[in-house]
């Protein structure tokens, strides 16, 4: 039988495959992990999402029991940890992105500054929530000005992703992010001057949230699978 160097960790294989089997268990591994990552990012993407909405209803007196006891749960669940989760997977998220698509997602350095400012952002983010009603007005200008940048390297990805492939995953993601830099800013906008409608912001951001994530577990998945 010939054989050839495995071209991921130099072990001998068939040359019928094109990785080993020791290959694909740790990369079986990997997409699980990223996998757990991409639904915990979900599922804290609800608890901001309730969290917010809850903050919002906040001039409603509601007195519907179910309701209350829904609010005291989220409410239950410090801010501090779910930017902490939240800033934290996205991170990962973006950097394995970067690692596992290097060669086809070109403009690599847009995730880098897109990581860069998701790390500022909730770092801004965690110092404001600690300090409370007594926040700086350093913090009420600096962490505007990071989310506006951030929106634009959102929009700035998602065009070059959606330019750059036909209809797979990857011209999904980047409807994600595309969605994602428009529904953001448009639930500040409504949040701050028409809180009334504030939950449509916040269940289009929810939408667009949970759809990117998806989009990551499958890119990871079918990586992990070639």
């Amino acid at each position: 039988m010939i054989t050839k160097k495995c071209p991921y960790c130099g072990k001998e294989i068939s040359t019928e495959f094109g990785r080993c089997e020791n290959c694909k268990e740790v990369e079986k591994h990997k997409s699980t992990i990223l996998t757990i990552l991409c639904f915990t990012a979900i599922l804290f993407a609800f608890i901001s999402f309730g969290q917010s909405l809850f903050g919002t209803l906040l001039p409603y007196n509601i007195s519907n029991s179910i309701i209350v006891s829904i609010k005291n749960i989220f409410i239950y669940i410090p801010g501090w940890i779910t930017i902490l989760v939240n800033r934290t997977i996205l991170v990962i998220l973006l950097g394995a992105i970067i690692k596992y698509y290097s060669s086809i997602v070109k403009d690599t350095h847009l995730f880098i500054q897109l990581i860069f400012l998701e790390i500022i952002l909730g770092i801004l983010e965690l110092l404001s929530s600690y300090q409370g009603k007594n926040i700086s007005y350093a913090f009420m200008i600096l962490i505007p000005i990071v989310s506006i940048y951030i929106m634009i390297i959102m929009f700035l990805i998602g065009i070059r992703l959606t330019k750059s492939s036909k209809k797979n995953l990857l011209y999904k993601l980047g409807i994600g992010f595309i969605g994602l830099s428009i529904t953001i800013p448009l639930e500040l906008i409504l949040i701050i001057f028409f809180w009334k409608i504030a939950p449509i912001g916040l269940l289009l951001n929810l939408f667009f949230v949970i759809y990117t994530l998806y989009q990551i577990k499958n890119l990871f998945a079918q990586k992990i699978s070639t």
